[in-house]
């Protein structure tokens, strides 16, 4: 039972942030996690009293394998400070990951069945080695997505998608930084999504190869609609172990905090080297999809 894994985690991130700006001066961004939770709102209107909430609420955990739903009491502060960092923060993940969760179930799913389109999951990923420059290796897979963006927009459009939501994952292993975008897609009934898959591996290891990266043929991976759960992104956001067919010692950044607050030093020096590379990046976003499907 985790009641304290959260102020654990906010706790340890805080420490491995103020350690590494008294060694090297510099702010991750992302530091206002300190203040998560600890300090008043900047707009209060009792900067004077603590608000707790105690409350019922569900957790997914993993127990011998399976997950099974506990339901838990909690105590919570309201009316305090939120840092919103949804890759760092784990209170702020779990709340940006019931928002987009509420987003697909109550606006984009019921709009791609409104305009008649199936759901996919596109995933796409790069080579990667524990000992390349994280922060570099960040640069150069955004830049071959836009590459990756441009030369794909009319076959996109040919399959009838109009946009796409697009969340990013990054766990470390003894690899280093598995980077990843995961895209929900939507395309018209009918659509051979297999070559359209072989179609989506050839750009993207162009879209690579140009900014001196490379895939195998696991690069690409498409999962066509009724072969995924469309809020398993949500789920990815707020860290639940859900990836499949994975190295087994992936770990999320909230996982590696866990093993640094146990002293597990190597942890440590991977938190920070992974918050320092994927500063500025977003958790997830819709584009001009919204606006596209009304």
């Amino acid at each position: 039972m985790k009641f304290n894994a959260t102020s654990i985690r906010q706790h340890e991130a805080s420490k491995l942030l103020t350690k590494n700006f008294l060694e090297t001066g510099k702010n991750i961004l992302g530091d206002g996690l300190k203040l998560c939770q600890r300090a008043k709102a900047h707009h209060t209107q009792d900067p004077n009293t603590a608000f707790v909430v105690v409350e019922k609420k569900s957790i997914k955990e993993k127990i011998n394998g399976k997950y099974v739903t506990q339901t838990y009491t909690l105590a919570r502060m309201h009316d305090v400070a939120q840092c919103g960092n949804a890759h760092l923060c784990p209170h702020c993940a779990s709340y940006k990951a019931s928002d987009i969760r509420n987003w697909l179930e109550l606006a984009f799913l019921p709009a791609a069945k409104t305009h008649n389109l199936h759901v996919g999951l596109l995933t796409l990923t790069a080579q990667h080695r524990r000992n390349d420059d994280w922060s570099a290796h960040i640069a150069k897979f955004y830049l071959s997505l836009e590459d990756f963006s441009i030369s794909m927009y009319r076959e996109f459009k040919k399959i009838g998608s109009f946009g796409r939501v697009r969340a990013m994952e990054c766990p470390v292993g003894s690899n280093g930084l598995h980077l990843h975008i995961h895209d929900l897609i939507t395309y018209a009934p009918g659509t051979d999504i297999e070559d359209f898959k072989k179609l989506a591996l050839k750009k993207w290891k162009s879209a690579l190869k140009k900014n001196g990266m490379s895939c195998n043929s696991h690069g690409v991976d498409l999962k066509a609609q009724g072969q995924f759960d469309p809020c398993y992104i949500a789920k990815e956001m707020a860290a639940y172990d859900t990836k499949d067919n994975s190295k087994s010692d992936l770990k999320n950044l909230f996982q590696l905090l866990d093993m640094s607050a146990k002293g597990d030093k190597q942890a440590s020096a991977d938190w920070i080297r992974a918050a320092r590379a994927i500063q500025g990046r977003d958790r997830w976003n819709v584009g001009q999809l919204a606006q596209k499907l009304g």
